[in-house]
């Protein structure tokens, strides 16, 4: 194994990033987090398949208000052509020479999941599910309390105790190319986690880290997805959930994210609505049932 000295990360965000908030407070997405490191690391070792991610954990929100310290990345070479890389901040205490560091995410780049051989996605519900519809108006912001732009889930989610299901997309074209596709899709997909986790846990979870994460297809800023959420167990104080995102006629997997880890990360403070823990009508006509309606890529 080798370390080699931080790099300075450049963190350019959107405009509208302030919409991503915790509490009002701006705060980096765990989606850019992944998408700052494997950007970073690609640019490094140009080797590198970015493309597989495992091991990610996101350990301490980096809140963007006041501007926080310069970001760097560490980075420490493994076997198997992979990379150990950290988000990390440095700051100096008010009364002490010292030198703190925070490590806001953290993932190892380059090493291939074995779920990827093991596990097959699963897009549509059992025929046995008792499925139920909360439409995007209500998820946002009753459920959801991010601004405009972080709101993209597209049209009805689908709930089950078998997992969630929903269109996704982006706000728009941002002006930024990314190694790892659209970060709005997988950030919306983690929307519907949090609120299948209101729904059948009574709880308000957000993503604290992933066992792996797969491209297979980018995703794209103009296009509109349908990702399924597979949850898996709950450990401790955590939901696992499964993801994966299919194009648009539900036909072609463009990624997959296994072992994502969910939970309160407020103290207790957030909790779910009493209309959503109940549960919600079913409503006729929902995007299920025009499914087989979508074109294809």
């Amino acid at each position: 194994m080798a370390e080699f000295s931080p790099l300075a990360v450049d963190c350019t965000l959107p405009p509208f990033a302030a919409d991503h908030h915790l509490d009002g407070r701006p705060v980096l997405p765990a989606v850019e987090a992944m998408e700052l490191l494997a950007g970073c690391a690609a640019g490094r070792f140009p080797g590198l398949d970015a493309a597989c991610l495992t091991d990610l954990r996101f350990e301490k929100f980096l809140f963007l208000d006041p501007p926080p310290p310069a970001l760097q990345m560490g980075l420490e070479w493994l076997a198997r052509d992979a990379v150990s890389a950290t988000l990390q901040t440095r700051s100096r205490g008010r009364r002490s020479a010292m030198t703190r560091v925070k490590i806001h995410a953290a993932m190892t780049i380059g090493s291939v999941p074995p779920e990827a051989s093991i596990r097959a996605p699963v897009l549509f519900f059992p025929p046995q599910a008792e499925i139920e519809t909360v439409g995007a108006e209500r998820i946002y912001p009753e459920l959801v309390t991010f601004g405009p732009h972080y709101r993209n889930i597209v049209g009805d989610l689908m709930l089950a105790p078998q997992g969630a299901l929903a269109r996704v997309g982006s706000p728009q074209e941002d002006g930024r190319r990314f190694i790892l596709g659209s970060p709005y899709v997988l950030d919306a997909a983690f929307h519907a986690a949090c609120v299948w986790g209101q729904r059948f846990a009574a709880t308000v979870a957000f993503p604290v880290g992933l066992a792996a994460r797969s491209i297979f297809v980018p995703t794209k800023l103009t296009e509109t997805y349908w990702a399924r959420v597979v949850p898996q167990s709950r450990r401790e104080k955590a939901l696992v959930f499964d993801i994966f995102i299919f194009d648009g006629g539900g036909r072609r997997l463009h990624e997959a994210a296994w072992g994502v880890r969910m939970q309160d990360v407020t103290g207790g403070r957030r909790r779910p609505p009493a209309w959503i823990v109940k549960g919600v009508p079913t409503a006729a006509n929902s995007d299920l049932d025009r499914f087989d309606e979508l074109p294809d890529e």
